[in-house]
């Protein structure tokens, strides 16, 4: 239950309720919160669950501050990183009648379903995009 005994490097993140953005738990960033705390705090779909406290913050879901932490994976040297989009927005029939009346819960399924609701560049519809990144055309990038 602690980052630092881990041999892989393990990151969470998770949004600070109170507007403080994304933190991140971790080697290198909150590593002494243990695993299970950060990822019960990471799991925290607001409307769903309660934040989650850690020491005097309240956290709830990283994806209400950034919906893809791609970013750490490359930073820590991702070769490689493959994303699974879970997400299928509901897309209702010209006509149909709105989301609206099948419920509070239908609404905030869609809400956190904002993904795009079309195929774009290196996003096919419903799909999940595969992100290959080389580490020497970063360096070569920097210089």
């Amino acid at each position: 239950d602690d980052f630092r005994n881990l041999d892989k490097h393990l990151l969470i993140t998770a949004a600070d309720i109170d507007g403080r953005g994304r933190v991140v738990f971790g080697r290198g960033y909150r590593d002494e919160v243990p695993i299970s705390k950060a990822l019960a705090a990471s799991t925290c779909v607001p409307g769903l669950f309660r934040p989650h406290r850690i020491d005097d913050r309240f956290y709830v879901d990283g994806e209400v501050v950034r919906t893809l932490s791609i970013d750490l994976a490359v930073e820590a040297g991702a070769d490689v990183v493959i994303v699974s989009n879970v997400y299928r927005p509901y897309v209702g029939r010209v006509g149909s009648p709105s989301l609206v009346h099948q419920g509070g819960l239908a609404v905030a399924r869609q809400s956190f379903s904002g993904k795009p609701l079309a195929g774009t560049p290196g996003r096919p519809r419903g799909g999940s995009p595969i992100v290959q990144h080389s580490p020497q055309r970063k360096r070569e990038a920097r210089h």
